[in-house]
């Protein structure tokens, strides 16, 4: 079979591979699609690199196609999505205090296993979510995004009446907007200074070139901020056009500490958080928004190009000019 290996230069290689067999708990899934995914993009380039050898891909759905010793409740031919997190069982977040198993997230697809740049992929068989009748394969590659704005925005506490900026129009950003307006926002602005971008995503949500200009439009101080432009200075940069006692919640991720002020946060008893990744519930959200049609993810998903093309692919999307926001893989062309 196909697989995209990670080059000791940094490129993109598709190989010939044996088409590995699932061991007791796993699952062989032959893959759908696959998203491209920033943090692939950090984690080729940036300031989270992975080695030489890496199979990228956490976002992908795929059709079960050979069961490993002990699963049960699965069949070949289910088509599923993944949820990319093999817990430790150990953790605060596995003992039901809250957050994210960031060990399972390391240990997921894509993240410190092969992943989905390929025609199939072993993974846990916990690892697998059931896609419903009315939610396709490309729509199901995008579900782990989706969760990923799912939960941003469950974090944020936004609620109809909020007013909200979110910050970057990328595949995250833009996300983000739609949740918000599928969950009865309404005034809500996604900031984007790059002309192309914010002419791609008016079409979706109402979108301003700074967040002074969307206060402007807004009328008043925003309740809520949602920075997904994975930039040091965007979330600090919002302080001055909040209202005391709002929230900013940091979703791009950054490789570059950051300044806070301290004496604004507290003076205006500003909420400062993080949020990564999702849970299950989220993964649920995602599914149940994509069936009832409530987020037209299509506006997001810009293109799809055959795993041979991937390279290209990385590349194009790690330039700053690149008119795509989410591109699928597909091993099929």
């Amino acid at each position: 079979m196909r697989q995209v290996v990670l080059a000791p230069d940094r490129t993109l290689v598709v190989r010939e591979v044996t088409r590995p067999d699932p061991g007791p708990g796993e699952v062989l899934l032959d893959v759908a699609y696959a998203g491209v995914c920033g943090s692939d993009l950090h984690r080729i380039y940036d300031w989270d690199p992975v080695p030489a050898g890496s199979v990228l891909g956490h976002e992908f759905s795929g059709r079960v196609a050979g069961l490993g010793a002990d699963v049960v409740g699965w069949s070949a031919g289910d088509r599923v999505t993944v949820l990319p997190v093999d817990p430790c069982g150990a953790c605060p977040a596995c003992s039901g205090r809250g957050g994210i198993c960031r060990a399972g997230l390391a240990r997921g697809p894509g993240l410190g296993r092969p992943g989905g740049y390929a025609e199939a992929v072993v993974v846990p068989a916990g690892m697998l979510v059931r896609l419903p009748d009315g939610v396709d394969d490309q729509a199901g590659a995008f579900v782990e995004p989706l969760a990923v704005a799912c939960r941003a925005v469950r974090q944020s506490g936004a609620r109809p009446g909020s007013r909200v900026a979110v910050l970057g129009g990328g595949p995250i950003g833009l996300t983000v907007a739609l949740v918000l307006r599928a969950r009865g926002a309404e005034a809500v602005r996604l900031v984007e200074p790059n002309p192309a971008r914010r002419e791609r995503a008016a079409a979706s949500a109402p979108v301003a070139e700074d967040l002074a200009v969307a206060v402007d439009e807004l009328g008043h101080p925003l309740d809520v901020v949602l920075d997904c432009t994975g930039h040091f200075a965007a979330a600090t940069g919002a302080f001055p056009f909040v209202r005391d006692g709002a929230t900013v919640v940091v979703v791009g991720l950054c490789g570059t500490p950051a300044t806070v002020d301290l004496g604004t946060l507290v003076r205006a008893e500003i909420v400062l958080r993080g949020t990564l990744a999702y849970e299950r519930q989220d993964f649920d959200a995602a599914i149940a928004a994509l069936a009832e049609g409530a987020v037209p993810w299509r506006s997001v998903v810009t293109d799809v190009r055959p795993l041979e093309q991937a390279n290209a692919v990385v590349r194009d999307l790690h330039g700053t000019a690149s008119p795509q926001l989410k591109v699928l893989l597909s091993p099929t062309g």
